[in-house]
């Protein structure tokens, strides 16, 4: 019993967190940064159990427990410590909303370290009811305004369809919903009910890991609310998704390549496709970036339509490397402020590099390594994945096709920090932002001198 407890400390702490959050929140009512501090300091934790009890799970029947699990859960939960430790600069007034967005937050990691580790349907079903909840009252802690109701409305609605979608799957399979069993129990099934089976649980992944055409919730969440809300949508959950998606992919989806190839090769262009329009039409910031991440998300499924059997860890990879920029963008938005706000439309940055030339130096080279340009990481990450569809040509084409159509996007960003009139004045970033600045280009300035380390991780996740 004692020893079963041990190993869910990895949960149980961010239980505590959330409890002692409360009990702050309801007896003692102290300033916000008790609360962050509270909910980082379990996250800490909760990782450092991940990595001691790396092989020690309970439930096996449920649950999965190796270092391919322990390495995405602490992953994860590193990209919602970071979160978090960004959106406390947010929240300047010691209030309540501070604590429930902490205790939500806490919930929400949670949840997802339930879910990565978990290898049945059923236990998904719960985990994807319980994270759109917490998810849909995350939504609601945004600035009340006309565009959060409707951002709201449309969430809930879409994802009780998806959700619905994964009932029907489960269904269908009653009681074999282990991974590893469902492909056996789909061949089982007539040619009408396999298609209706791997649709439901394709398309149910396809909402979570914001592929088109259902990315248009995660277009809203992340470029209309605000920014503490907007960079939860843009960072946490996404690759937790993907890892279940590659799961699926490997366990599933790869016994009827016949089936699925098309439909792969279908949403994987129109992903690409959606977000080089996007991310040329928009003029608001973080919806230029959440198009570019749809363009990303568009040439990993096009990659995982080769169908084989080792593509899984290098699409992983990739998204990994993705993220990993997308984190250093939002590491950027924070240090913008105008009269305390963090502008969100693309003209207020008009002339920033004189003003904040650090910053802006910053925002330049990431654009250089998103932009998949040789020899920085972006590019190491992209080729690794793509030397293993090198056989299909059209499917580079369209990449590349969409890569040089991401360009006018990047460059009317440079174009407007750079060579614009200033129109604004800044607010002065904080100290510590630099310092995570600084520290984040040389992690990414490492990674593009030792690209080994990729190629080390590639055979860690094979």
């Amino acid at each position: 019993m004692l020893e079963n407890a041990l190993y869910t400390l990895t949960e149980s702490s961010l239980i505590i967190g959330i409890l002692v959050i409360i009990l702050n929140m309801v007896l003692i009512d102290q300033t916000h940064k008790t609360c962050f501090k509270i909910a980082q300091y379990s996250i800490v934790f909760s990782i450092l159990c991940n990595f001691l009890f790396y092989n020690k799970g309970v439930l096996d029947l449920y649950f999965v427990a190796n270092r391919y699990t322990a390495f995405v859960s602490s992953l994860t939960s590193a990209l919602g410590f970071v979160w978090l430790n960004l959106a406390s600069k947010y929240f300047v007034k010691p209030d309540r909303q501070a604590s429930v967005f902490c205790i939500i937050g806490l919930g929400l990691i949670l949840v997802l370290n339930v879910l990565l580790k978990t290898n049945n349907l059923g236990v998904l079903f719960v985990c994807e009811a319980l994270l759109i909840f917490l998810q849909y009252c995350l939504l609601l802690l945004s600035r009340p305004s006309e565009d959060l109701y409707k951002i709201s409305f449309k969430y809930g609605l879409i994802s009780l369809v998806v959700l619905g979608l994964l009932a029907v799957a489960i269904y269908h399979l009653r009681w074999d919903l282990s991974y590893t069993h469902i492909a056996a129990a789909v061949e089982l099934k007539s040619n009408f009910v396999q298609g209706i089976v791997l649709l439901c649980l394709f398309c149910n992944l396809l909402f979570f890991v914001a592929s088109a055409p259902f990315h248009f919730w995660y277009e809203d969440a992340v470029s209309l609310t605000q920014l503490p809300v907007a960079t939860y949508f843009a960072l946490v959950p996404i690759l937790a998704f993907w890892s279940v998606l590659i799961a699926l992919y490997e366990n599933v989806f790869l016994n009827f390549a016949l089936h699925l190839k098309d439909i792969f090769i279908c949403f994987g262009a129109l992903s690409i496709l959606l977000g080089v329009i996007g991310s040329n039409a928009s003029r608001l910031l973080r919806k230029i970036f959440a198009c570019s991440f749809l363009y990303h998300v568009g040439v990993s499924l096009l990659a995982l339509s080769v169908f084989r059997t080792d593509i899984g860890p290098f699409v992983f990879l990739y998204l990994q490397v993705v993220l990993f920029l997308m984190l250093g963008i939002y590491l950027c938005f924070y240090a913008i402020r105008i009269n305390g706000q963090y502008p969100n439309n693309l003209s207020f940055l008009s002339g920033m590099a004189s003003m904040r030339p650090y910053v802006s130096a910053a925002l330049l080279l990431l654009l250089f390594v998103l932009s998949q340009l040789p020899p920085l990481g972006g590019f190491m990450a992209q080729f690794l994945m793509l030397g293993k569809i090198y056989k299909s040509v059209w499917f580079i084409y369209i990449i590349l096709f969409g890569f040089l159509m991401m360009l006018p996007a990047y460059l009317r960003i440079i174009q407007t920090v750079y060579f614009a009139k200033r129109e604004n004045t800044f607010d002065r970033v904080e100290f510590r932002l630099y310092i995570y600045l600084l520290l984040y280009i040389f992690v990414m300035f490492y990674l593009t001198i030792s690209p080994q380390i990729l190629m080390q991780e590639l055979k860690f996740l094979s």
